[in-house]
């Protein structure tokens, strides 16, 4: 039975926001027949396994939001079905708005999808006699316990497409021997290893233009995986392309194999791979965590800290130093993880929840202090339905339920700010500091309606916001927020006196930049002498007259507050 998530508090905006960040995920609706389901998806929460895949399979483990369909291409959402009546049934309005929307929609119009796609082969299975089926399935069983794979395994987007590649290959060719178009192990090493100095040839050749114009980052992290305990180092860069378009490219990801992690081991590989690529040691700005490793490896090259990083060590501080000061939420936090301990253990509660219990994810826990309460919250009732039959719903009970709101009600404000300081996609640059300004926002201490835990909760993350996230901004923050048309008046700051100040400083900033910035390698090479200088004498006079204005306004405004 699919778990169905209650929709009916969500707005079709808010759902489509949701469907562009990641926090949902297009769905393939591989149980209906329609021709229509190929273009229009049901949704569903994001987990690690949909993490890069284009369509999520719909399967057993797959929550899905109840009443609401989207637009595969655009993802325009259309509600499919009513809220909830009193009885508990809802008023099917069936997916004509979406068929009628597809028919138009621009982006499908554009989307080069001539060859038999696999929704489509998975929508018309049912269409297969029953001992063609039981084949399928036969096989499918084989690969996972011959092959000692997951079950989820046969879901992977990798795996189905190589089984519509055979399919078309099929239709194209007529019935062939499989073993006459697979390739061996040593062929398939070996490709990859050709493959891979292709990629390693190609961007290599893409960053010479970027790091010319020295418009290339980078990132570097060392992680560990959740199964095998290994650790990997892995380098990724961006850089601005020529139609303004930010990119990023992995060019490296390592098993770290040394047996010590110190800064002096992590430069050793990091260095090949300035090498490799040809980037200039000293000179490449390197965006990393806060790890004493990490920062005495890049302790001569131009580090910015990862924010993002930052933010979860304010809340892991945070959360540390109220568990461990405050007996009431040590008694909330030790009863919560019994509670998911216990639900796991017993191996047959899980699949009747609304919403499965959530853990702690090893890579990427960031989000975990909202995620692991808001799964007890959503499941609280049904919880207390099955632990009252099995004796134990004291287990249950001993979670203060009004405290497991509000924790909900919190955390689920630094989503968003995760959200925006981890795009891959977009600059994030400019979101630091108002970030810092909307977390301030988050924990200020309401006298009246805050419990004591959640006070306590809360001065403990001020006092963090301060100490971990403050110290690692930088005045190109402050550039970068300027240079974002929305922000660039720091209203965010409440504060006038302090935001002029600021004001005056970025303008400081901003003229420094523009100082070491050449102005000729700006302008086409395609116009004459005449027409270079008059550009690069209007840039001149636009920029200073726009920072004389900014002084000025910012000297009128101080003085007027200073009377």
């Amino acid at each position: 039975m699919l778990k169905y998530i209650d929709a009916d508090h969500i707005k079709s905006v808010e759902i489509k926001r949701k469907l562009e960040n990641g926090d949902y995920v297009l769905i393939r609706n591989n149980q209906g027949t329609a021709e229509f389901w190929n273009d229009i998806c049901l949704i569903g929460m994001n987990n690690e396994n949909n993490e890069n895949a284009e369509l999520a399979m719909l399967t057993t483990e797959v929550e899905v939001l109840e009443g609401y369909v989207a637009c595969r291409y655009c993802k325009e959402v259309y509600q499919s079905h009513s809220a909830k009546k009193a009885d508990g049934r809802r008023v099917n309005y069936g997916t004509t708005s979406a068929q009628n929307h597809v028919r138009t929609c621009k982006k499908r119009s554009g989307s080069n999808n001539t060859s038999p796609s696999i929704s489509r082969f998975m929508c018309n299975k049912k269409h297969l006699p029953a001992k063609m089926q039981e084949k399928i399935k036969d096989a499918q069983l084989k690969f996972v316990v011959g092959g000692l794979h997951s079950f989820s395994s046969i879901e992977k987007t990798g795996l189905l497409e190589l089984c519509q590649l055979c399919i078309d290959i099929g239709s194209a060719y007529d019935r062939m021997n499989v073993n006459e178009i697979f390739y061996g192990r040593t062929t398939i090493s070996g490709f990859c290893q050709r493959k891979f100095e292709q990629v390693k040839a190609m961007y290599k050749n893409v960053l010479q233009k970027p790091l010319q114009e020295k418009n290339l980052a980078c990132t570097t992290d060392l992680w560990r995986d959740d199964y095998l305990q290994r650790y990997y180092l892995d380098f990724t860069a961006f850089w601005i392309d020529e139609d303004w378009n930010l990119q990023h490219g992995l060019l490296h990801c390592r098993y770290f194999d040394y047996e010590s992690k110190t800064g002096e081991n992590i430069w050793k590989e990091l260095e090949k791979v300035y090498e490799a690529y040809n980037l200039s040691i000293g000179d490449t700005p390197i965006t990393t965590d806060s790890g004493s490793n990490i920062k005495a490896a890049l302790y001569d090259e131009a580090r910015y800290p990862c924010l993002a990083h930052a933010t979860n060590i304010v809340l892991e501080t945070a959360w540390n130093e109220t568990k461990n000061n405050n007996s009431d939420f040590h008694l909330f936090c030790t009863s919560v993880s019994d509670l998911r301990t216990f639900v796991v253990q017993s191996g047959n509660i899980q699949h009747h929840l609304p919403k499965t219990l959530k853990g702690i994810s090893g890579t990427r826990p960031w989000r975990s202090y909202y995620l692991i309460h808001e799964s007890i919250q959503h499941s609280y009732e049904k919880l207390r339905f099955i632990l009252e039959k099995k004796r134990e719903d004291d287990r249950l009970y001993r979670i203060n339920k009004h405290l497991l709101d509000d924790i909900v009600k919190l955390m689920e404000n630094f989503v968003a700010i995760f959200d925006i300081l981890e795009f891959s996609f977009k600059p994030t640059l400019q979101n630091v500091v108002p970030a810092y300004y909307s977390m301030c926002s988050y924990v200020e201490i309401d006298p009246v309606n805050d419990r004591p835990v959640i006070r306590a909760l809360k001065l403990e993350i001020q006092k963090t916001l301060d100490s971990k996230y403050w110290p690692s901004i930088t005045r190109m923050h402050c550039v970068a927020t300027f240079l974002d048309p929305s922000l660039k008046y720091l209203l965010f700051v409440e504060e006038k006196k302090y935001r002029d100040l600021q004001m005056k400083e970025i303008v400081k900033d901003i003229q420094l930049l523009a100082s070491s910035f050449d102005f000729k390698g700006f302008i086409s090479e395609n116009e004459g002498e005449d027409e270079q200088v008059s550009h690069i004498h209007h840039f001149h006079l636009v920029a200073g007259n726009n920072i004389l204005f900014y002084n000025q306004q910012c000297d009128r405004d101080f003085a007027q507050e200073e009377i």
